[in-house]
């Protein structure tokens, strides 16, 4: 088995965004909207670009 995908709920995606991207230099693979302001938003890790995806989730607003 492998993993390719972990999923990770955050309430604001552009501010986990910036956090993953900026502090602990991930990359960006995937950016597409899903509707309602939320976006599939991927990112893998700057050492091993086809690795696994971290999936930034939008959370519920209670999370």
């Amino acid at each position: 088995m492998k993993v390719t995908l972990i999923s990770i709920p955050v309430r604001d995606q552009e501010k986990a965004l910036r956090f993953y991207t900026e502090k602990l230099g991930f990359l960006k693979k995937k950016d597409l909207p899903l509707g309602g302001g939320n976006r599939w938003l991927t990112l893998v890790s700057a050492d091993w670009q086809d690795g696994p995806e971290i999936l930034l989730e939008p959370g519920p607003n209670h999370f």
